[in-house]
């Protein structure tokens, strides 16, 4: 079972719905504004289906008629053991996997953070 993560960058004119699934924390989307100024709704949904666990976050924000979207979702295995054959195995899978989402978290961080309306900039 192999570990994925993705990173989508969307302009649409408006925004998707949010897909099933349960909510994270307080289960209410939350308001977050950039260091430019940028107001984002942030939506984080968590799942769990058949040894797989899903997580989604989106950051929404809305802007001359159009909604910008930061989607990043990653999916892995639930159980790693049960698909690569033992808990050693599964340990350093879970290791670089770890390390991996907090990379592509970071670049969603900055992503987010420096996300700019103004094309002066």
């Amino acid at each position: 079972m192999k570990d994925e993560a993705y990173v989508i960058v969307t302009a649409s004119s408006t925004c998707p719905a949010i897909q099933p699934g349960g909510f994270v924390g307080d289960a209410v989307p939350t308001q977050i504004r950039t260091d430019k100024g940028v107001a984002f709704i942030k939506n984080e949904v968590n799942d769990v289906a058949a040894g797989n666990r899903y997580l989604t976050i989106t950051y929404d924000t809305i802007a001359d008629g159009l909604c910008y979207r930061i989607t990043f979702f990653n999916h892995g295995a639930n159980g790693a053991a049960l698909y690569l054959g033992g808990e050693d195995v599964a340990k350093i899978a879970d290791t670089t996997h770890a390390v991996e989402l907090s990379n592509i978290e970071a670049v969603v961080t900055a992503m987010v953070g420096t996300f700019s309306l103004n094309t002066s900039q």
